[in-house]
């Protein structure tokens, strides 16, 4: 080989240790924005379950739906086909069931939003109460559903009209707030 051969040949070798230096160093440098990118991207389930406990770790609710997303880390998640039950291990229970809901508020506060159904059941008689409205919130902390839209209860022989509500699913207490108003059947 003569010196031009020699002289291409270190010059091929050299071109390719920086070509391979400055690939590794490039990588390198793209690697924690890779990183950084995945761990601020949200996500998407399907038939997703959601069980909250007690400080003793008994379930108090169960959140179930068809679809959860989470556009980014951090923001509400929004949810579709929604039911929560409440209290299936104390004597009555509670059923909210909506077509879509957010959880917010560092996942405190569930927000339902159109044809609301809430579903009341003793399961000391068996009777229950139906309640409809077109907004609800559920603070999972406090355990109280609440709306100052207008609500319609249905029970036994009757309907009870009312603007505003807030119940308590730990005592089975309902307070209606303004313009009540019924109709019963003798």
């Amino acid at each position: 080989m003569n010196t031009r051969g020699w002289l291409a040949l270190i010059i091929l070798v050299g071109t390719a240790l920086a070509s391979w230096y400055l690939r590794q160093d490039r990588d390198e440098d793209s690697s924690p924005q890779e990183i950084t990118s995945r761990s601020s991207s949200g996500y998407y389930l399907l038939n997703a379950r959601i069980r909250g406990t007690d400080a003793s770790g008994a379930t108090q609710y169960v959140i179930d739906a068809a679809e959860v997303t989470q556009s980014e880390l951090g923001a509400p998640i929004a949810m579709s086909e929604v039911r929560v039950l409440y209290g299936n291990e104390t004597p009555s229970g509670w059923l909210i069931e909506s077509q879509t809901a957010t959880l917010e508020d560092e996942q405190k506060q569930l927000s339902f939003v159109g044809d609301v159904r809430v579903t009341w059941t003793s399961a000391v008689d068996g009777e229950s109460m139906t309640m409809t409205t077109d907004a609800l919130t559920f603070d999972a902390v406090a355990n109280i559903v609440q709306t100052n839209e207008t609500v319609s209860f249905d029970m036994g022989m009757g309907r009870l009209l009312a603007t505003g509500m807030r119940a308590s699913l730990t005592n089975d207490t309902v307070e209606l707030r303004s313009n009540v108003r019924g109709q019963f059947k003798p």
